[in-house]
């Protein structure tokens, strides 16, 4: 899925415009970012040394914190934008986005300073909500040096997510999206206007999957990713998971166990000939199932 990117043009911003967005680091390290109704853009990105973050605001350099243990992002209302890059910290990272056509972006290339890339390390769990408004996406992508979460990922309110590591085959590699826990995402069914609800490519999640779909009509495209366990539950609707691409020889490994349940209405599930299934799948509620 095509990599959404903002057209990012700021004329002269008035003093009071500095002010909509509030940040603050305690003495514990839990550095806090707190929006407003306005429509917000904050840029988080790590300095290349773990808990130092450089804070942007609508594209403008404000301070660096150090000694950042853990961060949370309340943006309130509007249309919000927020990316992490390049940021490791030892413990969570929490997200509310708020109401309004929000994207959460984490990736590996800073898009403000002239910080180094580099890898994203959280050290605990990742939790965000989206808000479940139209256009609200999450964008992850490693871009060649990797995304670690150490415990789980928990994605709710989601319109739409793409989660893009490095390769392009099954590789176990620091430089993948690697999730050491659990990974949850669950949809909105607000949909994408490209058609795709659910991306994932190099993805290597060690615990269970959970992908829970809306009562509208969700695609999930899984490739080229292993999975300890995977769970995609797509309720009502005419739903796809499409587990391989045409004319390519892409594969998954789900190590454990695999269900897929479609719900009702005219749901297709395309397994492929190349995904390796430690236990055979479990399949409910597909009018039509591709193995080839």
């Amino acid at each position: 899925m095509p990599k959404r990117r903002r057209n990012f043009h700021y004329d002269e911003l008035e003093p009071r415009l500095m002010l909509t967005v509030t940040p603050n680091l305690s003495n514990s390290g839990l550095l806090t970012i707190t929006g407003d109704a306005a429509n917000n853009e904050v840029h988080l990105i790590g300095t290349g040394t773990e808990g130092s973050v450089a804070y942007y605001l609508e594209g403008v350099f404000q301070t660096t914190f150090n000694g950042v243990k853990s961060i949370k992002v309340d943006l309130g209302d509007g249309a919000d934008y927020l990316e992490i890059a390049a940021v490791r910290i030892p413990k969570n990272l929490t997200v509310n986005m708020g109401s309004g056509n929000d994207q959460f972006d984490m990736d590996t290339t800073p898009n403000y300073g002239a910080h180094p890339d580099g890898s994203v390390r959280i050290g605990g769990n990742v939790k965000a909500e989206l808000g479940g408004d139209a256009g609200d996406d999450v964008d992850w992508d490693s871009q060649s040096w990797g995304i670690q979460i150490v415990k789980n990922v928990t994605l709710t309110g989601v319109a739409f997510a793409d989660l893009k590591g490095t390769f392009d085959s099954v590789i176990t590699s620091n430089l993948s999206i690697q999730i050491s826990r659990k990974l949850t995402i669950e949809l909105s069914g607000q949909g994408n206007p490209s058609g795709v609800e659910v991306s994932m490519q190099d993805v290597n999640v060690f615990r269970t999957t959970t992908i829970r779909g809306s009562d509208q009509n969700d695609e999930i495209r899984l490739i080229d990713s292993r999975f300890e366990n995977l769970n995609v539950d797509l309720k009502a609707g005419s739903d796809s998971i499409l587990m391989k691409e045409a004319g390519m020889s892409d594969k998954n490994i789900i190590v454990g166990s695999a269900t897929f349940n479609g719900g009702a209405d005219s749901d297709l599930l395309d397994l492929g000939a190349f995904n390796t299934f430690g236990k055979g799948p479990k399949i409910l509620g597909f009018e039509t199932v591709n193995n080839s």
